[in-house]
């Protein structure tokens, strides 16, 4: 990174972490749903919170 790419490096891993993150937890979701998880809504909640810190990283940044 000292070649001052730094800052075009973290985006691109930001944009990957917030890409990831929604695959996944889609992913994961649907399973949930699928087996009629018991606390499919809390932690869905947890999920949505989730990707909400990772999209103000990507704001703030």
């Amino acid at each position: 990174m000292s070649d001052g790419k730094g800052k075009e490096v973290l985006e691109r891993i930001l944009g990957n972490l917030a890409s990831y993150a929604d695959y996944h937890f889609t992913a994961e979701e649907t399973e949930m749903v699928k087996y009629k998880y018991p606390d499919y809504e809390a932690h869905r909640g947890k999920h949505q919170a989730m990707l909400g810190k990772v999209g103000a990283l990507i704001e703030d940044y």
